[in-house]
């Protein structure tokens, strides 16, 4: 029952991640082309649902669907948290908690040398 929530929680989280990447932004509402990706605003604010989703695709054991969130993840906090010599684009008590949260499922998957450096971030 408890892997049938998880495998729930990561169909939800998947959907909303994938609804929010077709979503119009504003330039497209008002008669330009585009789309969210790569926004600040749209990549905070699927910042649950990718977290939420890789997490629940480890702990359902779908660890190669739940790789592709992890990565969709990682290029999120490097752009929000500033890692890497970019501008932060989110106040540093945000980017803290981004990039614990990011650490953490990078430990969790294996990939120690990412989780490091969001660790020293």
């Amino acid at each position: 029952a408890r892997e049938r929530r998880y495998k729930d929680a990561l169909d939800a989280a998947a959907e909303a991640y994938r609804v929010a990447q077709c979503a119009p932004d504003v330039a497209a509402l008002q008669g330009g082309g585009g789309s969210q990706e790569g926004l600040p605003e749209a990549e905070a604010a699927a910042l649950v649902e990718v977290s939420l989703a890789a997490r629940c695709a480890l702990i359902t054991g779908d660890y190669a669907f739940g790789l592709g969130f992890l990565e969709a993840l990682a290029g999120m906090t490097d752009r929000l948290a500033g890692v890497g010599g970019q501008v932060p684009l989110l106040h540093p008590c945000v980017a803290a908690t981004l990039l614990y949260g990011a650490a953490e499922l990078c430990a969790l998957y294996g990939h120690d040398q990412r989780a490091e450096g969001y660790g020293r971030a």
